[in-house]
């Protein structure tokens, strides 16, 4: 199978967010100052914030000024030309048909930077609008879901929109408990249990990366 074309937008969903306010949109400026970002490739904020795009530029440049790696005027003046923001309710399709005007021609890579509990609700409202496209791609951040149950009921109601190869998952919580509960693991393991002692481990060294 023909690999499709590479996506030449990014859909920021929950854009005014904790995570992306902290996390994914200061990492595409970085991906920007390192070079990474293709010129043609587009960041797109949404969010039902009523924001015009000056309000959410601006208030993006202060967040990325006040980290302690500071601001680089050129970097900024390159990304920023970059955002754009529309303001809209993505978990219908009447809503997520805000985004068409700004999507217009291009292939979007839907980032959904939301509640997990909302993942089915706006793949339907994309399907509804007429943006999941078979060149478009989306990705879901954080947990997918509480449990398995949940889990299979996410990953069905976003795989009877995207194909399964368009489909990108990232759990950056995935080892939480596991490293909250080495204890547990150790004894629960018959493979580890055996091995993990004084004998064998010299000392464990954990690292929290972020505030």
């Amino acid at each position: 199978m023909a690999q499709p074309p590479l996506s030449d937008a990014i859909v920021l969903l929950g854009a005014t967010g904790d995570l992306s306010r902290r996390m994914v949109l200061p990492s595409l400026y970085f991906l920007d100052c390192d070079g990474f970002m293709p010129a043609n490739v587009k960041v797109i904020a949404t969010a039902r914030a009523a924001l015009s795009r000056d309000d959410f530029v601006a208030q993006l440049r202060e967040t990325l000024a006040a980290r302690p790696e500071g601001l680089d005027e050129a970097v900024w003046s390159r990304f920023s030309a970059r955002l754009d923001y529309v303001s809209c309710d993505a978990t219908s399709a009447q809503g997520a048909a805000a985004l068409a005007p700004a999507l217009e021609g291009r292939r979007p890579l839907f980032f959904l930077a939301v509640s997990p509990s909302l993942y089915g609700r706006i793949c339907g409202a994309l399907a509804g609008a007429g943006l999941a496209s078979p060149d478009s791609r989306i990705v879901m951040e954080k947990p997918i879901g509480r449990d398995l149950e949940s889990s299979r009921q996410i990953n069905i109601a976003v795989g009877a929109v995207f194909d399964e190869e368009r489909i990108f998952r990232i759990d950056h919580y995935l080892g939480k408990e596991t490293v909250q509960n080495l204890i547990a693991l150790r004894f629960a393991n018959t493979l580890f249990e055996p091995l993990w002692n004084n004998l064998t481990i010299d000392h464990v060294q954990i690292t929290v990366a972020e505030t």
